[in-house]
């Protein structure tokens, strides 16, 4: 769409020229369902210029929500699911959850992240998770979760009580878990720890910082540590 300078100068009020501007600008760049609209040239400006007045600032408000609603975080497509155990096999993103296989109520799920995936997933408690090299996980847990990250991975798991995580060496953890939960951070990994309550968390020669209830702010732990 070609910018039209002399009628963004007809625009009364420095507000709604920098309104405008802003619509403009996002709906270009969106892929939203006003994204074909921005494209036609004149079609978006006479909308716009219909209704510059008083409603004007309330106007650029709605056009933007409705540009920028396409550059939210999309969950990915559904995972390949074979009863509870599901497994993410192409790049790009994935939603280990995204079947209904396995939901947040869904107990003995088993989540795998493979070939680069970037997965998300929900599961219940005993939920079992594999992030393989060159993946990114995020995964919300119940209790009793279980999370491997694999060399080269980055892996954040949010769990309830009694969650297990095992980094290797070279993957990127972060974990929030609860009580009775166990973290293990390998060599040459980069692990990041926050207990909710009670847990433990071993160093072997990676970089670990834990962050217990009572901490004011989280602390590098060269051998291990355990939350009271």
């Amino acid at each position: 769409m070609r910018w039209n300078r002399s009628k963004y100068n007809e625009i009364p009020g420095a507000w709604a020229k920098l309104g405008w501007f802003a619509v403009r600008r996002l709906c270009r760049r969106s892929a939203g369902p006003l994204a074909s609209l921005a494209a036609a040239d004149g079609v978006l400006d006479e909308l716009v210029m219909n209704h510059v007045s008083r409603s004007s600032l309330m106007l650029f408000v709605v056009l933007a929500v409705a540009c920028g609603s396409s550059e939210s975080t999309s969950s990915g497509a559904p995972a390949n699911c074979s009863g509870t155990t599901c497994s993410c096999t192409t790049a790009g993103q994935c939603n280990l959850s995204g079947s209904g296989a396995c939901t947040a109520q869904t107990s003995g799920c088993v989540f795998n992240c493979e070939s680069g995936a970037r997965c998300t997933g929900t599961c219940g408690g005993s939920c079992n998770t594999q992030c393989g090299s060159q993946t990114d996980c995020t995964v919300t847990a119940a209790e009793s979760a279980n999370l491997t990250c694999n060399s080269q991975a980055t892996c954040s798991l949010t769990a309830k009580d009694s969650a297990s995580v095992s980094c290797a060496s070279g993957s990127h953890c972060q974990a929030t878990v609860g009580a009775g939960s166990s973290v293990s951070c390998a060599s040459g990994a980069t692990c990041t720890v926050t207990c909710t309550s009670t847990c433990s968390a071993v160093n072997h020669g990676g970089t670990l910082t834990i962050r217990c209830a009572s901490d004011p702010a989280a602390q590098a732990v060269d051998q291990s540590r355990q939350c009271q």
